[in-house]
């Protein structure tokens, strides 16, 4: 008999998960500085109990990659020789002298009257340049922010704590407890922000939050981050409902047997409701291309169940999206095709963040200080106006360049590589918690490219902690022969 020693670990890990998107997505010092702080407690009590022997191996790659873009962001917010600067990024070093000199560089290094961020606004004022107005400044950093890409390099190190303390953990059903509890997690956000939504209220926690316009948020502020949290939920629930179809194929027809394959059904139709009603394009667009890959992985040796499971599954979404007409998702969506409500007002805005990456192309601009940097640099017309790129992976190129975007993708590749892996197995246990993954991932990794949901605290640890359930190793276990069974 095999025993499962159950643990409040993941008890912990999991009640993380549930606090994680509670207020507002955890943005905004103090409940950013509490979910930091639970992750570390998380995770030293990981260390404490269990160690990292058996789970450092899954993990080490994607982990170090990750550590690596944390240590960039580091190396930006310092203040470096400048001589060591103008090796290292010509255009920070430029930077510093014209705002040693008294102005500011503007792109192309010309001065056009603009402040160009706040580590160039204390270039004057360090001790290095103050001391020889003429011989121009001895030190810089690489970064338009100093402070914003320290806290970068903090969240990053955070992300990779994340991951590590969930590949901890140490048996299947210690995996079934942190991913379930990222579904009621998403559960909960639909429940709560159902009423709220019908019922004409901006409130979120008895606080006025405007702007929702009569979208689904839950206790975001962004409908569109609802969107994402639900994008990381949903494909978890389908490979639960395969797995749960399966088991069923094989039970007895009683009414728990019924149970346990029809609650999936209910928790995922809940779910892409919730999502439908965000009116998130991109979000829409994302759950069907998930779903469409997650499918021909789980019935690779029989496209028809797959291609069946994928009318039912359109289906299922196209009534939503009908039904979501009424409240605005049918009219975003036209005007997406008519207009300039989507690609036109964010086209300028990825254009200009290239053109910022081009002028930094190696080192970036300094992680975490695209808000100060588009200030500065963009164009007259849309500067001031946004914060972020909407788009996780340009913003990461024009902040962290060619090095920390070539971080991020390699260990996306290497995780990707491995659930692949993983969802050729012959459990279906093992399969489907692969396959979840694996959705999970591509949800996040395509919509991130045309939105900012990965500068909210809670969907990045969330994340990080759904790929390090999956990359946890299995524990190889021996089930004991009967009496009177020949050995094999």
């Amino acid at each position: 008999m095999i025993r499962h020693r159950f643990s409040a670990y993941p008890v912990a890990l999991g009640l993380l998960l549930l606090w994680a998107p509670m207020p507002f997505g955890s943005v905004g010092a103090t409940f950013r500085s509490i979910l930091w702080a639970g992750v570390v407690v998380v995770f030293v009590a990981g260390l404490w109990s269990r160690g990292l022997a058996r789970s450092w191996g899954g993990v080490r790659a994607p982990v170090l990659l990750v550590l690596a873009v944390a240590a960039l962001a580091l190396v930006q917010s310092l203040w470096w020789p400048i001589g060591l600067v103008s090796v290292l990024s010509s255009e920070h070093a430029t930077m510093a002298r014209v705002a040693h000199a008294g102005g500011a560089a503007g792109p192309g290094g010309a001065s056009n009257g603009v402040v160009s961020g706040d580590a160039v606004s204390e270039v004057a004022a360090s001790e290095g340049g103050a001391s020889d107005e003429s011989a121009g400044p001895r030190s810089a950093p690489l970064s338009f922010s100093s402070q914003s890409s320290q806290r970068s390099a903090l969240g990053w190190s955070m992300a990779a704590l994340a991951l590590l303390a969930a590949s901890m953990l140490e048996s299947r059903r210690e995996r079934q407890i942190v991913l379930g509890a990222m579904v009621c997690a998403a559960i909960v956000q639909a429940v709560y922000g159902g009423p709220r939504l019908f019922g004409g209220a901006d409130l979120i926690w008895g606080r006025e939050m405007p702007g929702a316009d009569g979208r689904f948020r839950g206790t975001f502020v962004n409908p569109n981050h609802a969107a994402f949290w639900f994008g990381l939920a949903i494909p978890l629930v389908t490979a639960w409902t395969w797995l749960a179809g399966s088991r069923f194929r094989s039970d007895e027809y009683n009414s728990l047997g019924v149970l346990r394959a029809g609650l999936p059904w209910i928790v995922w139709a809940l779910l892409a409701g919730g999502l439908a009603l965000t009116q998130s394009r991109s979000g829409a667009a994302v759950m069907v291309a998930t779903l469409a890959v997650q499918l021909i992985l789980l019935f690779r040796t029989n496209l028809r169940t797959a291609l069946l499971a994928l009318v039912a599954g359109g289906s299922v979404i196209g009534w939503l999206v009908w039904r979501g007409m009424s409240t605005g998702l049918g009219v975003r969506l036209w005007e997406a095709q008519t207009s300039a409500a989507f690609g036109g007002a964010r086209l300028p805005v990825y254009k200009a963040a290239l053109g910022m990456w081009w002028e930094f192309p190696l080192l970036g601009a300094g992680l975490g200080s695209f808000r100060t940097l588009f200030s500065a640099r963009a164009p007259a017309d849309i500067r001031g106006q946004w914060w972020n790129a909407h788009s996780d992976w340009i913003e990461l190129l024009a902040t962290g360049g060619l090095v920390a975007f070539g971080l991020v993708a390699t260990s996306l590749w290497l995780v990707i590589g491995v659930l692949l892996k993983r969802a050729r197995s012959e459990s279906r246990e093992s399969k489907a918690t692969a396959v979840a993954v694996l959705g999970a991932l591509i949800a996040a990794t395509l919509h991130s490219s045309v939105d900012f949901a990965l500068a909210m605290p809670a969907n990045v640890i969330a994340l990080a902690v759904i790929v390090g359930v999956a990359l946890a190793p299995r524990r190889v276990t021996y089930r004991s022969r009967r009496p009177g069974t020949a050995s094999s």
